[in-house]
């Protein structure tokens, strides 16, 4: 104890006495709520990462795009197949050949078509001496009957040609430049003759 008398002020500090710190009870709701937000997003998590896990296994899986072979095979089967030729059988049981043209047999429908009478000029332009006359034999000795020969100075064409005026001097043109190995056949109505062969130094006899 204190040597001294008490005075007012411990008496004043008596009456008080020691106070503790007043807390309002919090209700259970409160306290268990951190808790459940926890837990809450602890599932939220677990499905997400399920779900990601998920995902990429599907994906993985799956090939968007055929293979080479898968699209070899569709246009295989897409393609009709060619009918096989095979022997009709009568009721007789004997075996009928099928009927199919022959072009060996009969005569050839071309040379119908040609005209052995056209005017037909031959011209040199190759400078090889006597080379018209040459070719108008070989046209000549195939059956035309009207072959001229003579010199060629324009400086175009730079190769050998076949040129017919009229459409139906088409396919004797086209002849004649087989027969003489000549390529470029062209009508040109302004031509000095019906048929006219320009014979350039690309010409081989």
């Amino acid at each position: 104890m204190s040597q001294y008398p008490q005075d007012e002020f411990d008496l004043a500090a008596k009456e008080r006495g020691p106070k503790g710190v007043h807390r309002r009870t919090q209700s259970t709701l409160k306290r268990l709520l951190p808790f459940l937000l926890v837990i809450l997003l602890g599932v939220l998590l677990a499905w997400g990462i399920v779900a990601f896990l998920n995902r990429d296994h599907e994906t993985g899986d799956v090939d968007p795009s055929p293979t080479v072979t898968e699209q070899a095979t569709d246009v295989a089967t897409d393609e009709p197949s060619e009918p096989e030729t095979t022997d009709e059988a009568t009721d007789d049981g004997d075996a009928v050949p099928s009927q199919e043209p022959d072009d060996s047999e009969g005569p050839d429908d071309s040379a119908a078509t040609l005209n052995r009478d056209t005017a037909i000029a031959v011209l040199n332009g190759g400078g090889a001496q006597g080379l018209a006359g040459r070719v108008a034999e070989t046209v000549e000795g195939d059956g035309f009957t009207n072959v001229t020969a003579g010199n060629y100075r324009s400086a175009l064409p730079n190769v050998s040609y076949v040129y017919y005026q009229s459409d139906d001097l088409k396919e004797t043109a086209q002849h004649i430049a087989d027969l003489l190995g000549i390529q470029p056949v062209e009508q040109l109505g302004a031509a000095s003759s019906s048929i006219v062969v320009v014979l350039r130094s690309d010409f081989s006899e």
